[in-house]
C-alpha cells in the first residue's frame, strides 16, 4: 500500500524522469560507458590475482575479491573487500560490498556516470590495489 502511487504529482516526476532518460540518452550512455568499464576493469584482473571475477551488465558491476592460501583454493576475501570499499571513500567514490560472503565489489552508479568519471574509478582503484596490503 503507498498513499502517493496514484497521486498525480508522482505520475508527473514519473514522466519527466523518462523524459530525460530519454532526452540525454542516458541507456545509451549506460551501455558504452558500461562497456569500456568493463574492458578496463577485465585488464586490471590480470594484474591482481586478488580479483577472481568481474562481472555485470551497463553500469551494474560486480568484482569479486578473493585470497589464495598455501593449497591454491580461493577463499573469499571479506575483510580486503571491505578494506577497498572504505579506501575508495577517500577518492569520493561509494561503492559497497555484497554477495553470500560480502566479498563482491558492487558498483552501480548513476546513469549520468561519464567515460572520465569511469576512467577516475578505474584509476582509484588501480590506485588502492597497488597497496602491499592488498598483495
Amino acid at each position: 500500500f503507498n498513499t502517493f502511487g496514484g497521486s498525480t504529482a508522482s505520475t508527473t516526476v514519473g514522466l519527466k524522469v523518462l523524459q530525460i532518460i530519454k532526452e540525454d540518452h542516458l541507456i545509451e550512455n549506460a551501455h558504452v560507458v558500461g562497456e569500456y568499464l568493463m574492458a578496463q576493469l577485465m585488464k586490471i584482473k590480470e594484474k591482481y590475482t586478488i580479483i577472481q571475477d568481474v562481472r555485470g551488465k551497463g553500469l551494474f558491476i560486480g568484482i569479486e575479491i578473493i585470497r589464495n592460501n598455501d593449497n591454491d583454493d580461493l577463499i573469499p576475501a571479506d575483510i580486503e573487500a571491505s578494506y577497498i570499499v572504505n579506501e575508495l571513500k577517500s577518492y569520493g567514490i561509494l561503492i559497497s560490498t555484497d554477495g553470500e560472503f560480502h566479498n563482491c565489489l558492487k558498483f552501480k552508479p548513476p546513469m549520468c556516470f561519464s567515460m572520465n568519471d569511469a576512467e577516475y574509478f578505474i584509476k582509484s582503484l588501480d590506485s588502492i590495489l597497488q597497496e602491499s596490503v592488498l598483495q
